[in-house]
């Protein structure tokens, strides 16, 4: 009997999973809701996030990994280019420069670019079009939405939430956000916490 390829979750990004993973080595893979997941079976993480102020949405991304960890495969895409080590998933278009490095379970999503010396941490997502430039440091479970610019050397901290289209020039701390318009958002600061990013801030 042949092994049976699962994609845990049934949104968007689980449907990207499955795709990538058919055109990388011609796997078909079921979409199976991740709290009703067979046992057995060789699988894809494809949960996503919806990052909020003051949250990633990576957790549950990280926990179902640690869940089904010795039994989870990563995704390339073939059009990926991958010059430094990638233990994540890459999707169309995405590139990982010389010396670079993503971990465990990150995502490098479509036409994402993380150029030379950067980290990706595990659990991290990358989104489309986001630009790492050199020697980034993303900590783990950290979101850095479409189109942002992260300068070069810059260290961003363990579950933080970069808003689309931001541009980051500084280190930011754990557990902070930045707006699209540049403010920070510290941990702590109850007032807008879990408020959405897709209305001013994303």
């Amino acid at each position: 009997m042949s092994a049976r390829f699962i994609v845990l979750g049934l949104g968007g990004h689980a449907r990207m999973v499955a795709a990538v993973a058919a055109r990388m080595n011609g796997v078909t893979a079921d979409l199976v809701d991740y709290l009703a997941a067979p046992s057995e079976g060789t699988f894809f993480n494809g949960l996503g996030n919806i990052a909020k102020v003051g949250d990633s949405g990576l957790q549950l991304r990280a926990d179902i990994f640690h869940q089904y960890n010795r039994r989870m495969m990563n995704v390339i895409d073939p059009s990926a280019v991958i010059l430094g080590e990638c233990l994540g998933d890459a999707f169309p278009g995405a590139i990982i420069n010389a010396g670079a490095r993503v971990e465990v379970n990150a995502i490098v999503n479509t036409g994402a670019i993380v150029e030379h010396d950067c980290t990706v941490g595990a659990h991290s997502h990358i989104a489309p079009g986001a630009v790492l430039c050199g020697g980034v440091e993303v900590g783990e479970r950290t979101h850095v939405g479409a189109r942002a610019v992260i300068k070069q050397g810059v260290r961003i901290g363990t579950n933080c939430v970069i808003g689309l289209g931001a541009v980051v020039r500084r280190d930011v701390a754990d557990g902070a956000t930045v707006l699209r318009d540049g403010r920070v958002i510290l941990p702590g600061d109850r007032s807008t916490l879990g408020a959405r990013l897709d209305q001013d801030p994303a």
